[in-house]
């Protein structure tokens, strides 16, 4: 480890370096005749489906609210919290009701469903121990766009103690 002489501190990425999200833990959904994995099912199940929301209609609200999003991260070259996608779709759905409250439900299901989700990376585990042998701090780098869902993925995939 010559490499890290003099280091104090190794940075490490979540996603696709810690860990990966196993979309095949999720359910399928046919999205515009293409099947994908994804937490949309779970989503609409917990809190549209009772509210009358079909989830054609839930899919179109958040395909368009990421497209918006998309747009306004190429513009302004920042990355959108979470919440601000599920409001996004909240406005779109015209629903009758506090619509912060149903954001920050939909933000927090579809975030546990993705920490659900989300496996080690094969040796992951062993390569921060090895950093953290060394007496080096070890912390966690991410644009993932809500943090506890970081959270519930450390403590879920079990690295969490690192």
């Amino acid at each position: 480890m010559q490499l890290l002489d003099g280091a104090r501190a190794v940075f490490f990425d979540l996603l696709d370096t810690l860990i990966r999200i196993n979309e095949s833990r999720l359910p399928a959904v046919k999205v515009y005749g293409r099947r994908i994995y994804s937490t949309v099912p779970l989503v609409h199940e917990a809190h549209l489906a009772d509210r009358e929301v079909s989830q054609e209609a839930f899919l179109a609200a958040l395909r368009d609210t990421v497209m918006e999003i998309a747009q306004r991260k190429r513009e302004s070259l920042a990355e959108v919290p979470a919440i601000e996608r599920w409001r996004g779709v909240v406005a779109r759905l015209e629903l009758d009701e506090d619509e912060e409250t149903l954001a920050t439900l939909l933000t927090e299901s579809h975030a546990r469903a993705l920490a659900a989700a989300a496996v080690p990376v094969e040796g992951a585990r062993a390569v921060l121990e090895r950093v953290r042998g060394r007496g080096l701090e070890v912390a966690l780098i991410s644009n993932f766009d809500h943090t506890p869902a970081a959270d519930w993925i450390l403590e879920g995939t079990g690295i969490g103690d690192l």
